[in-house]
């Protein structure tokens, strides 16, 4: 089993709020041109730049709940996998538990009539594992 990777919710993260910024800060600039009638430059800009401290805040905290996820993500991902590991195990060991059992009855039918000096002609069992 591989171990988390915390790493690729990280970089989530930072593509979110790379996204987020860039995408906030062009409709806040679509915007403020938009309202530019008789405003100055500078005023619009100042105006811009002020929208980016709020835009800059959104998209924080837009890409902290998209790492969050991420690492619930990764973690349920990973104690499911944890759990499929351990019922395969657990099946595998009831499997040759009951092959381990079917054989043993077998031969003690074997013995049991080659003791009683009767004939024996029941073939062994067959198993099929991993699908074959």
């Amino acid at each position: 089993m591989q171990p988390i990777n915390p790493n690729r919710a990280r970089i989530i993260s930072v593509i979110a709020f790379s996204v987020l910024f860039t995408l906030g800060m062009t409709l806040t600039t679509w915007h403020e041109l938009s309202q530019a009638q008789d405003r100055a430059r500078l005023e619009i800009i100042v105006a811009i730049i002020n929208n980016a401290q709020a835009v800059s805040v959104a998209a924080a905290g837009f890409a902290a709940l998209v790492e969050a996820g991420g690492y619930i993500v990764l973690l349920a991902a990973h104690i499911i996998q944890k759990e499929q590991e351990k019922s395969h195990a657990k099946g595998r060991e009831e499997a040759y538990k009951d092959a381990d059992q079917q054989i043993v009855a077998y031969y003690q039918r074997m013995r049991a009539a080659l003791d009683a000096g009767e004939p024996f002609n029941e073939p062994p069992p067959r198993f099929h594992r991993n699908g074959q």
